[in-house]
């Protein structure tokens, strides 16, 4: 099964309320389409995770959190996406070479490193200028796939939405197991 089957039997089995706001996936023509003007190599990852969903739709007439696909972070749809881009483009700590793959409407934001020759390459970032553990921005997941585990397990773990203390005990334990790599999951 792969990851994305395996998240979205997750979605499915806790009847998560994004299922009915995920969008339709794209193809990986349309995808090619979309991200023509960017400079770098897309990698087959992000044509996946776009051809699973173009992520999902925005509704102002419903609770944010009910399009979250887990803790605060939307999926943004590949037009969005694009939208997110050019909002940070001149952002002192967001690179060229950052393409933001999930959201949090002003907060912190995930940013997929597109950079070939970068050692990150590959690998999501967490932006945020609040943070107070680290400096704006840290590697927080290995990869598009272990990010999509991560979330898969908190759902199977019954973690997706952290209730006190203990839950973020067990949160962290998941995201060093499936993110060895990352810096975020070491501060702990």
């Amino acid at each position: 099964m792969s990851v994305f089957e395996d998240l979205q039997l997750k979605l499915e089995q806790n009847n998560a309320p994004i299922l009915q706001f995920l969008n339709p996936g794209l193809t990986r023509a349309d995808i090619e389409a979309s991200l023509a003007r960017f400079k770098f190599t897309i990698s087959a990852e992000l044509f996946s995770l776009y051809e699973w969903h173009d992520g999902a739709k925005l509704d102002e007439t419903v609770m944010v959190r009910e399009q979250w696909l887990f803790d605060t972070y939307l999926f943004p749809s590949l037009d969005r996406m694009k939208e997110l881009y050019n909002d940070t483009a001149t952002d002192k700590y967001i690179k060229l070479s950052h393409l933001p793959i999930m959201d949090d409407i002003g907060g912190p934001m995930l940013l997929l490193e597109c950079n070939e020759k970068s050692k990150q390459y590959g690998m999501i970032l967490e932006y945020d200028v609040e943070a107070l553990e680290y400096d704006t921005i840290i590697t927080k997941y290995d990869s598009i796939t272990t990010l999509l585990q991560t979330i898969s397990e908190r759902y199977r773990s019954n973690l997706i939405n952290i209730k006190n203390a203990d839950d973020y005990l067990e949160v962290e334990k998941i995201g060093k197991a499936l993110n060895p790599k990352s810096k975020f999951w070491k501060l702990a």
